[in-house]
This record gives structure tokens, C-alpha cells and sequence, in this order.
């Protein structure tokens, strides 16, 4: 493989009407990329074309339309734009305008010399006009407000912007915080993280600021950060799943089929195919193409691995085994993730029409009256610890007399291969599906009826998922999984008993008072006080040497700087001097 050199990796040229283009981020990439991941034009064009055949029936008509500029279709693509400009007139809701202005204002910054005068002026007296860009409620809302911002006072001028329009009275323009988010963001990671609505609103807006910013130096930045961010979502990456922890998530039930963030990350690492989506249509427009080694730590899962994180406050785990990854946090801090999925394992399961996570919490939720789209199970922290070493994940429970729901909630998707139900006998069910073998052990010994249905989903279940209880007040509950292939066997059935009889023989599962201790078919022993020590194999854990993110290809200590590596070619993004080395 040739040495690639350090180079200026964005360039930029000005074009009639004011408006910046990029060449294709591809070309200022020299290594070549494998046959097994060379399919991101494929996926790209897809999604261009797809758009094009229809641009007025897409939902995000303002992606829609400048998919049609990529290709040529000027005419078509300017129909798109002043049909996305008509409903702003009439249709703006509060709270999520943003969600429009950011494609809006990208589009006439780096399209502005095929619109009309008449429509530019229409969204310049809305963006001049609007009054919430100083909005911090949400990571996403905050994100978009320093973004549309920015690009507006860039494309329009300052000069007719309200008072009221000002993001903050000492910086108009959200220059500045757009620059310690942009710096925050490459040395943290980004908010939101993993979440499956809200992530790509944290993370493609950089992206319209690394094209079409007019300062040469943020525009670097936000490349760097842009493809920081990306490289430390990329080992959870699992054709089509993201087997990690969310920030901030919902529902509970999921399939395989990319959504939101899962479709951004489809685009760039491949996967089942996802519906169309403005966030996808978004990121194709903008045509950034991953470098190689961001795309092979996103789908090299040829042999099992564990990958790290500390977004946000929480220390998340992953284990990946090529069909299937099992993940967790292990709390230090007593945080309730109200709007997140639990911990669990998500599996290769190309059928979408099935579910295929099965998650144990702790449920902050669980009747209709506090469930809906965005108000999950969640996880309730006061009532349990975690602590995951490779494919075991340890749940410790204590609930008090205070506590709503005063069980440990688990939820099985329908669609195994086989399944064995020693629940009421021993504490234990086994299941198999394709891809995973998956055991659940539980000091306190429950009921698992199958037939049962769903009591308040948070989402739309399929007819034969089930889900469980386990009463407290104190127990403590065990996952472990194993891919199919490390047992033989003639049938589903004869594998998942192999199995069976290893979680049996090979495992134990313990509680004294507050403290919990699963020994592992493997021999590990993973063991957690309640919110309190962690211990692997006999040695504390030390959550204050957790790094950013760990994996076999991306490493970052907290702050930066972070390198990619798959073991001859290295890439370093460094965080003071804004470069990436390339050896």
C-alpha cells in the first residue's frame, strides 16, 4: 500500500452568486479502498437517484431539491425548493423550525446562484426574523440554532437581522459558540450520541460548516470534528445496528431497518437498506466519503472485540461478535435515562419485519399511561448497577419500598430459532436466533409466559414478543451471549442445548447484600458492589482511566487527540494544532 502524505484535505472555490463548492472530499483521498468497501457511490447514487425520480413526494423537500442540483436537474430542483418555501409559510411549528432553516439556509449557501430572488428574500425575512436561535433546550437544538445562524449572517449579511435575531448580544452571529461547540465536540465526542432521532442533528450541521463556511480555519475544524465524531461511532457499527448505549433514544422495540441516525451511518458503512430520509438525503447531497480506515473499523467483524466509551457521564462497553453485539453502561454517577432505550443485545437479523433487541432494565416506565414514542421504559439508575466484560453484562438490583416499579423488566423479541424456558426452575431461559445465542440467569426465579403480549410497548410489538418481570427487592441478573458457530450442531435445538449445558456447568451466579458476582462460561468473574466498586477478574476497575473511546482500530484518551490505525496505516487528528498526519 503506498504512504499517503500529509495534505490540505479542504479546498474551496468561489463560484458565481457568492456560493462555495467543494471538489468531492473522495479525491483528496489516495488510498485505495478494498472491493468489500467500495460500495459507497453505489449507495450514494441510490439515494440521489431514488430522490430524483420523485423530488415532490419526499417529505424534506429542501434536501430533495438539492439532490436534484447534484445531478443536473435544475428546473426539477428549483420546483422542489419553491414548493419546501411555500409550505414555510404556512406551516411552522415552534420548537422544530430549525429543523428546516438548517437544510433551507445550506441550500442557498451553496446553491444560491439557481434560486429565485423571491424565495431567498422569503426565507431571509424568516431567518433575520426568528427569535429562538438562542434555544438551548436540547444538544440538537443548539447545534442547528450556531449553524443556521452562522450560515445565515454569512449568506444575507448582518444588517437586517432583528435585535431579537442576535444569538447572543455579544456574538451576533454564533461565531464563537460555534467554535467551542465545534472544539468540544471533536475533543468529547458529540451530544446525543447514538441516538437514533437526534444524533445526525448533532453531527451533519458540522458538516454544511466544513463545506460552505466562508473562514477557511472553522471550516477546517469542523472537518476534523465532523470526522472525529464519525470515527468514534464507527466499531459499534453492525449492518444496519448500532450496538451502543444511546444518549438519547426511543422506542424500546427496534428492528434492523437504519432510522435517523442508523441511516447516516448506512450511507457511509453499508448495512440493510433504510427507507429514504431528509437526514439521508442530506448526507448524500453533501458527498463526504469516509477514508478507509473509518470504514473498515465500521465493518471489520471478523473476529469478536470489545469497544469503549465515556460519552456524556456513564461508561459504555460493547462487544462485538459478528452477528450480533452486547452493550451496557456502568453507571458511576445516579443519572435516569428517561428518553433511552436500556442495555441489551441487538443481532444481524435482516428480516425487518422482525424485532431483534432484547434489553433487561430497570424500568423508570412501564404502564400506558406513562408510555409514548418519546417517554420509553428507560433506565432507572437508583435501582441498578452494571458492569459488562466481553459478552457477560452483571445487573445488580436494590429497590426500595419508594420505587414504582419494583422489578427488574426484560424484553424478548419474537422469531427465535429455539428457545428453553427454565425460568420458574432455575432462574434461566436460553434463547437462539439467527446470529446469537443469548442465556439470562436471575438469582430470584420468575415467569416468562411467551403467550402473554406486551404490557405497555413503546412501540408496535409483533405478535410473539413477550416480556418478563423479576420481583425484588434485591437480585441480581446476568446476560451472556455466544455466536452459533462455537457450538455444533445438526439443528437450532441442538445447538441452543450445547449451549445450555455450558451456561450450566461453566457459570454461577451470585448475591451477598448489596453486591452481585456472575462467573462466566469463559471463567471470568465480573463482579459489582451496588453503586459502588466494580471489580474484573479479582482487579478494580478504574473508571477514571476510561478513555473516550478504545477499539481495535480507534483510540482516543479523553480529549483528544484521537487516532485511527488498523495497524500499517495510521491517521492522528490532534486537537491543538487542528491537523491530521496521515503515515
Amino acid at each position: 500500500m503506498p504512504k499517503i502524505k500529509r495534505r490540505d484535505f479542504l479546498r474551496a472555490s468561489v463560484v458565481a452568486g457568492g456560493a462555495a463548492t467543494l471538489l468531492p472530499w473522495q479525491n483528496f483521498f489516495s488510498a485505495e479502498t478494498s472491493a468489500a468497501l467500495s460500495s459507497f457511490q453505489q449507495r450514494r447514487d441510490w439515494v440521489l437517484d431514488a430522490v430524483v425520480a420523485e423530488p415532490l413526494k419526499q417529505k424534506e423537500l429542501y434536501w430533495a431539491a438539492q439532490a436534484c442540483f447534484v445531478r443536473g436537474k435544475t428546473e426539477l430542483g428549483l420546483k422542489a425548493w419553491q414548493e419546501a418555501v411555500k409550505r414555510e409559510m404556512v406551516a411552522r411549528v415552534r420548537g422544530v423550525e430549525l429543523f428546516n432553516y438548517w437544510p433551507a439556509i445550506h441550500c442557498i449557501a451553496k446553491w444560491g446562484h439557481l434560486l429565485d430572488p423571491e424565495s431567498k428574500s422569503a426565507i431571509k425575512k424568516i431567518l433575520a426574523t426568528f427569535t429562538e436561535y438562542k434555544d438551548m433546550r436540547t444538544s440538537n437544538l443548539h447545534t442547528l440554532a450556531c449553524v443556521t445562524r452562522y450560515l445565515a449572517g454569512q449568506a444575507f449579511g448582518e444588517t437586517d437581522f432583528v435585535e431579537a435575531s442576535h444569538f447572543r448580544p455579544n456574538d451576533h452571529n454564533a461565531a464563537k459558540a460555534l467554535r467551542q461547540l465545534i472544539e468540544k465536540c471533536a475533543r468529547e465526542g458529540f451530544g446525543e450520541w447514538a441516538s437514533w432521532p437526534y444524533f445526525v442533528k448533532n453531527i451533519l450541521p458540522i458538516l454544511s460548516i466544513a463545506e460552505l463556511a466562508a473562514d477557511a480555519q472553522l471550516r477546517n475544524r469542523a472537518f476534523i470534528a465532523f470526522e472525529s465524531g464519525l470515527a468514534q461511532n464507527a466499531p459499534f457499527w453492525l449492518h444496519g445496528r448500532w450496538a451502543m448505549t444511546t444518549g438519547r433514544s426511543y422506542p424500546d422495540i427496534l428492528s434492523q431497518k437504519p432510522w435517523g441516525g442508523p441511516q447516516l451511518l448506512w450511507l457511509y458503512f453499508g448495512g440493510t437498506t433504510p427507507d429514504l430520509g431528509g437526514n439521508l438525503i442530506g448526507a448524500a447531497v453533501m458527498d463526504y466519503k469516509p477514508p478507509r480506515l473509518i470504514e473498515l473499523a465500521a465493518s471489520d467483524r471478523a473476529k469478536p472485540f470489545t469497544a469503549r466509551s465515556h460519552f456524556g457521564k456513564n461508561y459504555q462497553t460493547s462487544f462485538l461478535d459478528r452477528d450480533y453485539g452486547i452493550f451496557s453502561e456502568a453507571q458511576t454517577q445516579v443519572t435516569d435515562w428517561w428518553q433511552s432505550y436500556p442495555f441489551g443485545v441487538m443481532w444481524n437479523e435482516p428480516d425487518t419485519a422482525k424485532h431483534s433487541f432484547l434489553w433487561l432494565t430497570a424500568p423508570m416506565n412501564d404502564s400506558k399511561a406513562d408510555i409514548s414514542g418519546s417517554h420509553p421504559h428507560g433506565v432507572y439508575a437508583k435501582a441498578q448497577s452494571n458492569l459488562q466484560h466481553e459478552s457477560a453484562v452483571l445487573y445488580v438490583f436494590q429497590f426500595t419500598e419508594n420505587t414504582k416499579y419494583p422489578y427488574a423488566l426484560g424484553f424478548v423479541p419474537g422469531g427465535a430459532l429455539a428457545f428453553v424456558n427454565d425460568a420458574l426452575d432455575e432462574g434461566k431461559i436460553y434463547l437462539h436466533y439467527r446470529g446469537v445465542l443469548i442465556a439470562l440467569s436471575s438469582t430470584n426465579k420468575f415467569n416468562w409466559n411467551r403467550t402473554a403480549g406486551i404490557r405497555a410497548p413503546s412501540g408496535t410489538p409483533n405478535t410473539d414478543d413477550s416480556e418478563f418481570r423479576v420481583e425484588g427487592p434485591s437480585l441480581v441478573m446476568a446476560i451472556e451471549c455466544a455466536h452459533p458457530d462455537e457450538f455444533p450442531g445438526a439443528s437450532p435445538t441442538e445447538k441452543l442445548a450445547k449451549f445450555r449445558d455450558a451456561i450450566r456447568v461453566k457459570t454461577k451466579i451470585e448475591i451477598t447484600g448489596a453486591a452481585g458476582r456472575y462467573s462466566s462460561r469463559k471463567g471470568n468473574i465480573i463482579e459489582r458492589v451496588f453503586q459502588g466498586e466494580a471489580k474484573i477478574n479479582g482487579q478494580p476497575v478504574d473508571f477514571s482511566q476510561w478513555p473516550m473511546i478504545d477499539s481495535p482500530w480507534v483510540k482516543q484518551p479523553r480529549c483528544g487527540p484521537l487516532t485511527l490505525t488498523d495497524g500499517r496505516e495510521k491517521r492522528v487528528y490532534d486537537f491543538e494544532k487542528w491537523t491530521v498526519a496521515v503515515s
